[in-house]
This record gives structure tokens, C-alpha cells and sequence, in this order.
């Protein structure tokens, strides 16, 4: 009955409390590989929640909160422009970090919101993408 979907419901949104203190960062790519190398470089700080759909990225943006956003600029469907906007209208406290194959990609974020947004050109050096989303998010 109802009673049991709403108790399965919660049980599915608890997490453990080491999570709970981490900052949750949302990683997009249409490479899995890319969110890969993102997720090793970033580890133990943060939690960290992978998609490579832009279907599911817009549904967790809808139903949980994060501390940032990493998405590449140059996505196959939805820009990553696209996925910034609806993250800070959806989260307005959410900081986004960007990935980008060209320099044209790189430069297309700095003439969009938001502004504080950090853009990093593939190849990125791994250590220091770390460092500044640590810094950024009070690490």
C-alpha cells in the first residue's frame, strides 16, 4: 500500500553520514571516461554522483541537491551551457565547473552566466582541477 512505498521511497534517499558531510558533486560527460578520470581525481572528498545522460543529469538536478556541477561545454545534445543554466535555476548556491575540448567552447563560457564558473581545456591537468574545485567549494 501506500504506507510501505512512501517508507521504501525514503529508505532509498538515506545515505550514510560521511556522505551527508561531503559536498555532492554531479559530474557530466558524454564520456563515461571522462566522468571516470573526474571521480578518481576528486575521490574522498566529495561524494560523487556520475551521468552520462542528459535525461537523468536534469533529473537529479529536479530531485537532490548538489554542491557543484562539472559538465563538458561541448555535449552532443544539450550544451553543458544548457545544464549550467538549469542547475543554478534549479540551485542557485551551485557552482559550476566546465570542461572544454576547443578554445572556442572555452571562451563561449566566458560570455555566459554564470560568471563564476571555471572552465578547464582538455587535456586538464588532473591535480590542479582538484585543487580548484576544493578551493572553490571551502576544502
Amino acid at each position: 500500500g501506500e504506507p510501505e512505498k512512501l517508507l521504501q521511497t525514503a529508505l532509498v534517499r538515506l545515505r550514510p553520514l560521511d556522505e551527508l558531510l561531503r559536498p555532492a558533486l554531479l559530474l557530466h560527460d558524454d564520456n563515461s571516461a571522462v566522468n571516470d578520470t573526474l571521480a578518481y581525481v576528486l575521490g574522498g572528498d566529495f561524494e560523487l554522483v556520475k551521468s552520462s545522460s542528459e535525461e537523468r543529469t536534469r533529473q537529479l538536478l529536479r530531485t537532490r541537491d548538489f554542491d557543484a556541477l562539472i559538465t563538458e561545454v561541448d555535449l552532443r545534445g544539450a550544451s553543458g551551457l544548457e545544464l549550467a543554466r538549469l542547475a543554478g535555476d534549479l540551485q542557485p548556491g551551485i557552482h559550476t565547473f566546465f570542461t572544454a575540448i576547443s578554445e572556442l567552447a572555452a571562451e563561449a563560457v566566458g560570455a555566459q552566466e554564470p560568471v563564476d564558473a571555471v572552465v578547464f581545456r582538455k587535456p586538464f591537468d588532473a591535480r590542479l582541477l582538484g585543487r580548484t574545485v576544493r578551493e572553490k567549494l571551502g576544502l
